[in-house]
């Protein structure tokens, strides 16, 4: 997961990024990669600060990244090339010519976290007691933070709407471990139910919820799964939370987001 926005740097010159950076090519890379870019397969370039995010289709879709910085030019690409390769020119060429689409990123949320001492501090003696006593505690010979974490998630700092929904939309951007994300996230939600805790549940539900709509990502598989968390969370939440839950629900009628059947399922099942 990126740990940092990148800013805008004004004084990059990216008129001759191509040409710049053909020292960095074989002449057989560089002609393939013009082929590419004539064809049309750059097919998405998003500029986020001085960061390029491109998706390019060849014999698989491949994403590459380029930072231009003022004194160096950084490329990558998840295609099996070992080398400078063709997707990284043709890419080259689309921010030459213009060809990308300036997007922006969310700020940066960290997250709230406590130190393993500091967490241990704060669980009651007879909780923790209880906890060491059993058989999960005892296979432990040391504390598993992440473990202690669900254990005792309702002494764990409870992260902000926007730490969620800022990370997964500025990760789905930067293509940079997304769907790791996403995940976690729907363990996040399972923990969060399993402890009772309705209102973080829905926060991260919400999330999800927001960054598809608001990115046009179809994430139509999982939305069932989602659909029934939302569900449970608004059933078992208490009168105040289920009101909060209500609200958020007639903002996604106002504004019609539900323009697929499963997220219309969602809202029209969810008594």
């Amino acid at each position: 997961m990126f740990d940092e926005v990148f800013e805008k740097n004004d004084d990059v010159i990216l008129n001759n990024i191509a040409s710049d950076n053909a020292c960095y090519f074989s002449d057989e890379i560089i002609s393939k990669g013009e082929k590419y870019y004539d064809e049309g397969r750059v097919t998405k370039v998003n500029k986020l600060g001085n960061v390029f995010v491109a998706s390019v289709s060849g014999c698989d879709d491949y994403t590459v990244r380029v930072v231009a910085n003022e004194d160096e030019t950084l490329m990558s690409c998840d295609c099996p090339y070992e080398d400078n390769c063709k997707h990284e020119y043709a890419t080259l060429l689309a921010i030459e010519n213009n060809d990308y689409e300036e997007k922006e990123l969310k700020p940066y949320v960290p997250a709230k976290k406590l130190s393993e001492e500091d967490l241990i501090k704060k669980i009651p003696a007879e909780a923790l007691k209880k906890y060491i006593l059993s058989d999960k505690g005892l296979a432990n010979t040391d504390f598993d933070m992440d473990d202690l974490e669900k254990t005792f998630i309702e002494y764990v700092p409870k992260q902000e709407y926007d730490y969620y929904y800022n990370n997964l939309y500025n990760c789905y951007l930067l293509k940079d471990e997304f769907f790791e994300l996403y995940d976690s996230y729907f363990d996040e939600i399972r923990t969060y139910i399993d402890a009772s805790d309705y209102l973080q549940a829905f926060n991260v539900i919400k999330s999800i919820i927001e960054v598809s709509h608001d990115l046009d990502i179809d994430i139509v598989p999982d939305l069932p799964e989602l659909g029934m968390y939302f569900r449970i969370a608004y059933r078992k939440a208490s009168k105040e939370i289920k009101k909060e839950i209500e609200k958020y629900v007639m903002s996604l009628i106002f504004h019609q987001y539900y323009n697929n059947c499963y997220l219309e399922d969602m809202i029209v099942h969810m008594n």
